[in-house]
């Protein structure tokens, strides 16, 4: 497994308001912070994505956790670069395969559910696929059926 050395100021900035929660998702370009977005799950990486997709272009994505669907997201949005304070195998052998540059602090062979009693839903719904667009749209749907879920659970409650 290869991994280079995270040396930049920028770099070593954004993990650090990673690890004092103060962002979840950070966006580096031209050597500069661009954007920070706070959150849980997938949900900072890809509302950054959807939201501002010419910052996005380019850019190195500094990530809380980066599994195979932020790794995903990362090739759609042609980042230059993918850094996770923490990274899954399945990132990392996904981002090899498709010629894409990361660096990650923290290794942990797959990404957990909440509750860590299994593999993140979100892992779950793009492990068998290598499109990006398919998985992307895979993502979304598992998302959108999570939500589901949480909507009839309250209702219920």
């Amino acid at each position: 497994m290869l991994n280079k050395e995270i040396s930049e100021p920028v770099i070593l900035e954004a993990l650090d308001l990673i690890k004092q929660n103060k962002a979840s998702c950070v966006l580096v370009k031209d050597g500069k912070i661009v954007h920070i977005e706070i959150g849980m799950g997938i949900s900072p990486i890809l509302y950054s994505y959807m939201t501002y997709p010419d910052l996005f272009e380019g850019a190195t994505i500094v990530d809380k956790i980066v599994g195979k669907a932020a790794a995903v997201i990362s090739i759609l949005g042609k980042a230059n670069e993918i850094v996770g304070l923490t990274m899954s195998d399945s990132a990392i052998e996904y981002l090899l395969n498709k010629n894409s540059s990361f660096r990650f602090v923290n290794y942990v062979q797959k990404i957990q559910n909440r509750t860590r009693t299994g593999i993140c839903p979100i892992e779950q719904s793009v492990m068998d696929i290598d499109d990006p667009a398919e998985a992307f749209l895979a993502l979304l749907n598992r998302l959108q059926d999570l939500k589901k879920k949480v909507v009839i659970k309250k209702i219920c409650e």
